[in-house]
């Protein structure tokens, strides 16, 4: 007897979740909309600290830019009158919006007074938890600002905006962490420095690439001086660096060029990076300057590559990859490592503690000032606990923060809020 398996094909309909546009400032108090700006590094805490200020069992939704990186943002979607165990003091629905820009456009608009780009949310098309907002942006201040480096280190290379009357803020407020920075190599060029040094995973020295950045010599001369010259590429290696306005490139300069902590203290004399515009050709060498740290990975997917982005940028399985560091890597992308497992041993240098800026000025109303503050200590609370932090690659908290959680993702190296000290055990 011939058995006949039968297989019953079951029909489901999914109905995708439908879209409709909306004004997303809609019964949102003006008080409880805060523009943020600068470092982008931090945008990925951002969101998870954002999510648990909103609070479990809320609508969060998730905002975009149409065709665009440079805006993004999140509404916390709940009804007026809703307040948040983590957030006291705010009621009903709130809107955080960041801009992506470079570390100095989160200091420089609380010094004179100008706005940043930041999301329209009045006419965003909404599907799901997903809001996608116009192509256009908006002018707005700044009220939290973000940087890689502290305002000392800005100020020593003369990169401050003056200052003017009504202007005030407060600067460099801890965010109890640390935030590691990571030198990416094109996949043909990690091959090719893979086999001139005879190792997996290749490295560059803090004085190989202070050459490069300077031009002092080939760069292949540089990075693979035991190749044959027959082996060597006949192209040309690109440099991809970031604007003057990037706490990355401020964080690349400083730890490779000790600039501006030459004589010691940030007030010592600096040394420039070659090349501060796209296409300057050295030679064996093109410099281009990256609007973003996502244009410095694209441009490192093909060709000779070599650049700096933090570390909070995972690596792909193909493509760019992290180089070690004077022998040390930072640990690879997955679990347990996120890229921070020599940060947490003090093996990993290239680190250093991110801050935060809050604006004062009293033109912006008593009743934001205070919203404010409430959400800067909300942030505070979130970024500098080690637990919050624990699958977020290249970042790290800081035990000597009062927030501090001394947990397998805390790490017990600082610079104690010096950039031109040594990284040293601060418990």
């Amino acid at each position: 007897m011939q058995v006949k398996k039968i297989v019953l094909a079951l029909a489901v309909t999914f109905v995708a979740p439908s879209a409709f546009a909306a004004d997303l400032s809609t019964g949102v108090p003006t008080e409880n909309i805060i523009y943020v700006a600068g470092a982008t590094a931090q945008t990925g805490g951002l969101a998870l600290s954002v999510a648990r200020l909103c609070g479990q069992g809320n609508t969060l939704l998730t905002l975009s830019q149409s065709g665009a990186l440079t805006g993004k943002g999140w509404k916390c979607n709940t009804a007026s009158g809703t307040t948040y165990t983590n957030l006291p003091g705010v009621t009903g629905p709130f809107v955080v919006l960041k801009n992506e820009g470079g570390s100095l456009n989160g200091i420089n608009p609380m010094r004179d007074g100008s706005t940043q780009s930041q999301l329209d949310i009045t006419n965003c098309t909404v599907t799901g938890t997903n809001a996608v907002c116009p192509a256009g942006l908006v002018a707005k201040p700044v009220h939290v600002g973000f940087s890689d480096l502290s305002e000392k280190i800005f100020s020593a290379k003369n990169q401050l905006a003056t200052q003017s009357a009504g202007n005030t803020y407060t600067a460099d407020i801890s965010l109890g962490q640390q935030q590691g920075f990571g030198v990416i190599a094109s996949a043909e060029l990690y091959a090719k420095m893979a086999a001139d040094q005879g190792v997996a995973t290749p490295s560059i020295s803090r004085s190989q690439m202070a050459s490069l950045m300077t031009q002092t010599v080939s760069p292949w001369g540089i990075l693979l001086p035991k190749t044959a010259a027959g082996s060597l590429p006949t192209t040309d290696l690109t440099l991809l660096r970031r604007s003057t306005s990037s706490g990355t490139q401020a964080a690349a300069e400083l730890f490779f060029l000790n600039n501006p902590c030459a004589k010691g203290s940030v007030g010592g004399s600096a040394t420039a990076t070659v090349g501060s515009s796209a296409g300057q050709d050295f030679g064996d060498l093109i410099v281009k300057q990256a609007s973003s740290s996502d244009t410095v990975l694209s441009g490192a997917a093909s060709g000779y590559a070599i650049g700096v982005v933090s570390l909070e940028n995972a690596q792909p399985a193909s493509g760019w990859k992290y180089l070690a560091i004077d022998g040390v890597h930072p640990g690879a992308a997955n679990s347990p490592d996120y890229q921070k497992k020599n940060i947490l041993n003090g093996s990993y240098q290239f680190v250093y503690e991110p801050v935060m800026f809050m604006n004062t000025k009293s033109t912006l109303g008593a009743s934001t000032l205070a919203n404010i503050v409430r959400f800067k200590d909300g942030f505070v609370q979130d970024l500098g606990v080690g637990e919050n932090l624990a699958t977020s690659n290249g970042l790290v908290g800081d035990p000597t923060a009062a927030s501090a959680d001394f947990g397998a993702n805390t790490s017990g190296y600082s610079r104690s809020g010096n950039e031109c000290a040594p990284l040293g055990y601060a418990l």
